[in-house]
């Protein structure tokens, strides 16, 4: 499932994807790594760590004016992610936010988030890289973009690269750390024989091409962030927002549950949506008057308001008591939840009831004709019953019966109907409400109109 529509709403990628044809004409690199079909569209393959290399490096010269030398057995970002992150600190520090001073952990051979935000925010940046390859990349990248009055790349003399380690020789306060943590504690996990993936979830599009100290650690990225947060409780307000990225939901929980038993109260998440990739962040602070926004999906899931859909009934053919006796009886007949005050209907279907109405009337009519279907003291129920929300169960005889389905289920339409007096004609003013879609809804009144003349 495509998730662009939960994308940050200031990420430019939410409206315009790339433009494939655009960047072949006029990056020769890219264009090497390009097909084109038979209809002029251009292609490129993710399970090559190449073209994933070349699209990278493509997006961030066009639309940042960076350019930057990626190694192929290295991680490879993807720009939209990086932004998310990037974007959601905007929030976390408000409109107008200063000049930051922020610290990246394991920035990578990229360096990426430091380049994006100096680049974009002319934010400071101690970007931390203890891998020596990633280090020697990221320093050269800075260097190439003109960016070393802005960003700093040291190695950590620990191994470990941790928060404490970074800043055992730094007097420096902070106002926020960033991390793309291992997510894997074993390489059987990196390499997919250890998962959680559902087996209905779709296999990744693109290749994998982070190395084996970019994305595994023991215990993985819970015991990493966990880490962070004992760290954190060293050196307090030395930064003020600690956030950290997360590759499984799962992993969530567990650190709420340790940011709670470590008694830190002011935390806050995220969700990095993108294509067919979700992530998440995680945010602890223990200053007080920092407020975390609320998440972006969360808003986004929540249905906004919307005009409300109009139908005219002409006053000559009905009285506003029969339209409204004629509503609920049809509402009823689509076994929807409805409750009814001053004018106001409010209705929730649990199932698609009204789809296909002309074929099961003709079904049951077909069955009351026949003899055989006369015996019984029941009906048989059809597959296309089954999928309109009632259930099939055997009878000692080996007959099947209906029964009503259970509304336990989550609704998948809600909405509100008005019944109004307007200019002597009555109108019928339906509104989406917190579950379904506009297509749905007009479904439902199609319905209504044809039963309502």
């Amino acid at each position: 499932m495509a998730l662009n529509k939960f994308m940050h709403p200031r990420n430019p990628y939410r409206i315009k994807k790339p433009d494939f044809k655009a960047l072949a004409s006029k990056y020769e690199e890219f264009k090497t790594h390009c097909t084109t079909d038979s209809k002029g569209q251009v292609h490129l393959d993710f399970k090559k760590p190449e073209c994933l290399k070349a699209l990278t490096v493509a997006l961030l010269k066009d639309d940042f004016d960076l350019d930057l030398d990626l190694p192929i057995d290295r991680l490879i970002p993807t720009v939209p992610l990086r932004l998310n992150y990037i974007l959601w600190l905007e929030d976390v520090f408000g409109e107008g936010t200063p000049v930051l001073n922020a610290i990246d952990i394991g920035t990578g051979a990229s360096c990426i988030y430091p380049l994006l935000a100096a680049k974009k925010n002319q934010w400071h940046f101690l970007a931390s890289e203890s891998d020596a390859t990633n280090f020697t990349y990221a320093t050269d990248n800075v260097k190439k973009n003109n960016l070393a009055h802005l960003v700093r790349v040291v190695q950590p003399t620990e191994p470990s690269g941790m928060l404490c380690d970074i800043l055992m020789n730094n007097e420096e306060s902070f106002d926020f750390c960033m991390c793309n943590p291992p997510f894997f504690g074993s390489n059987l996990e990196a390499w997919g024989m250890l998962t959680s993936r559902s087996e209905s979830r779709p296999e990744p599009l693109s290749a994998n091409t982070a190395s084996p100290q970019e994305s595994v650690v023991p215990g993985g990225e819970v015991q990493f962030v966990k880490q962070m947060i004992s760290d954190s409780l060293v050196l307090k307000n030395r930064i003020r927002v600690y956030t950290s990225m997360l590759g499984k939901k799962s992993s969530l929980s567990v650190l709420k549950e340790e940011l709670s038993r470590c008694e830190i109260s002011n935390t806050g998440t995220t969700e990095l949506c993108q294509g067919r990739t979700m992530r998440w962040v995680i945010a602890w602070s223990f200053d007080n008057t920092v407020k975390f926004p609320k998440p972006l999906g969360k808003k986004l899931l929540e249905v906004k308001p919307t005009n409300p859909i109009m139908w005219k009934i002409p006053s000559q053919t009905h009285t506003k008591q029969s339209i409204h006796e004629l509503l609920l009886k049809h509402l009823n007949d689509l076994q929807m939840s409805v409750k009814f005050s001053e004018d106001c209907y409010h209705a929730i279907a649990h199932h698609n009831t009204w789809s296909h109405q002309r074929r099961q009337r003709r079904q049951k009519e077909r069955e009351l004709s026949s003899p055989e279907k006369k015996n019984h003291g029941q009906k048989r129920l059809s597959d296309e019953d089954v999928s309109l929300g009632h259930k099939k169960l055997k009878t000692e005889d080996g007959d099947s019966v209906v029964v009503e389905a259970s509304t336990s289920s989550p609704p998948i339409l809600e909405f509100e109907m008005k019944l109004k007096d307007v200019e002597g004609d009555f109108v019928v003013e339906a509104k989406l409400m917190k579950s379904g879609s506009k297509d749905l809804l007009h479904q439902v009144l199609q319905f209504l109109k044809n039963r309502v003349k």
